[in-house]
């Protein structure tokens, strides 16, 4: 006994050192096979998530195949639908083409038609409408405006013959409140004699327009009172010196008004004093420069004639 307690003695630093070493191989061998357990099962959770991941990517894939079918399955019903409704539209225009045309043509030939549109607007003669018009009744006041209105538009105080040619004034139409008479400018060339011979006192001023071609002899017998003689500038054979009524060379003097008097001076230029000249005025001298040149063919201008040489 004691012999082994000795041997034990002995050897107990060996065995506890053995079995130190023994518990540090253990517990070394233990790390390292834990370390490789713990690295397979990262290895295996890193490849289980690379597995998962994929899973999810085929997964994706498969989603958005799916949905590419589906746009595809969705979009072809749909362009067959606009194609359909494409196909009713034009379907439908044709009918209404076509319900048109049904319309516009007509069995009826179309002078029918025409005659039968006249035939209805003419049922009631434009006889009948005008004398329904006419039918209604007007007052004396309404009859009397429009005789006015009528000849205020179409009458005139000058009385012109077939040749154009003033023979008369009426007198109920002519206003003369101004006391210048102006001779038509229009549808009349000259003035008949006489054509004032009723009298007219409230005339002070006739004027003659460029259209006026022809003045008989005494055609200013009559108005008493005038005073001037007034001929257009655009008068090719009448002209007006001082109011007194020339020719167009203003040689000859022609009408002299009656209202003046007084006396009155040639002018130098004059060569003639035309029949009539001087028959109604009421001058009572004529002074002549030159009696020898002057040609005097009135006789009332003879006797009132004043020579200076």
């Amino acid at each position: 006994m004691e012999g082994c307690l000795e041997i034990y003695g002995f050897y107990r630093p060996i065995i506890k050192r053995t079995i130190v070493g023994m518990l540090c191989v253990a517990i070394l061998t233990g790390a390292v096979f834990s370390r490789k357990a713990v690295g397979t099962k990262e290895y295996l959770s890193a490849e289980k998530q690379e597995e998962t991941g994929n899973d999810i990517a085929v997964s994706k894939m498969e989603k958005i195949v799916a949905a590419e079918s589906q746009e595809i399955i969705v979009s072809e019903p749909d362009k067959t639908v606009m194609a359909e409704a494409k196909d009713n539209l034009a379907e439908k225009e044709e009918a209404i083409i076509a319900a048109e045309s049904k319309v516009n043509i007509v069995d009826v030939p179309k002078n029918t038609v025409v005659d039968e549109a006249k035939d209805v607007i003419t049922d009631e003669p434009k006889d009948t409408i005008v004398n329904e018009s006419n039918d209604i009744p007007k007052n004396d006041t309404e009859e009397s405006e429009d005789a006015k209105t009528d000849i205020a538009e179409t009458a005139t105080p000058f009385l012109i013959d077939e040749a154009g040619m003033l023979y008369g004034i009426n007198e109920e139409m002519l206003d003369c409140r101004s006391g210048v008479l102006e001779l038509p400018s229009e549808n009349c060339v000259g003035i008949r004699s006489h054509a004032f011979i009723n009298g007219f006192t409230d005339i002070y001023e006739i004027y003659i327009p460029s259209n006026i071609s022809v003045i008989e002899t005494g055609a200013f017998d009559g108005i008493d009172n005038l005073f001037d003689i007034m001929v257009e500038e655009g008068n090719i054979n009448y002209t007006s010196i001082d109011g007194v009524l020339y020719d167009e060379e203003e040689i000859t003097l022609l009408a002299f008004p009656a209202g003046r008097t007084g006396g009155y001076i040639v002018p130098t230029q004059t060569e003639r004093i035309a029949a009539n000249a001087f028959a109604q005025t009421g001058l009572s001298v004529i002074d002549i420069r030159d009696c020898g040149t002057l040609l005097i063919e009135d006789d009332r201008a003879a006797q009132l004639v004043r020579c200076e040489q």
